[in-house]
């Protein structure tokens, strides 16, 4: 492989969180999800960059990462998304932090280091969604439904993660069951919703049951 380094510097970050409690309504929540979709090209011009994290109750966008920005220009740059959300009758909490170095962010965001909050405990399948998708309303609705309802997803930039987790106290047929779930049922309901794509490498899923070359 070749690898392109990049100097260090600094990083303007934010975060942005708002719950399902907070909306007037689940309709209300979902629309607020399938907006900041269609809005996220324009927060990931450049090498700008996300992470978040969608619930059935919960919207947690806990990495907005700007390198070699100021913190000031990420407000303006919320500010369509935000607006969207009052409209809506939304709360959210939205706050932004200047560090020094890219470390220093992956530490907020990641941290403790050298661990990290995340237990050995996840169970993962994934799919990158195209911008093509997220671009166009009716396939942008259709990406939304497939992720109403399978749980918790997990997303930095396009890469769509879909999280259950291991049960240490449960037998290896009730986890397998769970696993087994992702793969018939979400799997393929996200695929539909994503024509054309594939999956991050790194995470390949060994019970994939599609065409694994495509």
């Amino acid at each position: 492989m070749t690898a392109k380094v990049y100097p260090d510097g600094p990083v303007a970050s934010g975060a942005l969180n708002f719950t399902l409690a907070d909306a007037p309504n689940a309709s209300s929540y979902w629309e607020a999800i399938d907006l900041f979709f269609q809005q996220m090209p324009s927060l990931v011009l450049d090498r700008n960059s996300l992470q978040l994290e969608i619930e059935n109750n919960t919207f947690n966008v806990f990495g907005i990462t700007l390198p070699d920005q100021d913190v000031s220009v990420l407000q303006p740059l919320a500010a369509p998304y935000l607006t969207e959300l009052e409209r809506l009758d939304i709360s959210y909490s939205f706050g932004t932090s200047p560090l020094a170095s890219f470390v220093d962010y992956f530490a907020s965001i990641m941290g403790p280091l050298p661990y990290g909050p995340y237990t050995p405990n996840e169970i993962w399948v994934n799919r990158l969604v195209p911008l093509s998708v997220v671009l166009e309303p009716t396939a942008n609705s259709q990406l939304m439904e497939a992720f109403n309802g399978c749980g918790r997803r997990h997303l930095p930039h396009w890469l769509q993660r879909l999280t259950a987790f291991w049960d240490y106290e449960a037998t290896l047929e009730e986890n397998l069951a769970v696993k087994e779930k992702l793969v018939s049922v979400h799997t393929p309901a996200i695929e539909a919703a994503t024509p054309g794509s594939g999956v991050y490498l790194n995470e390949v899923d060994p019970w994939y049951r599609g065409d694994w070359k495509q």
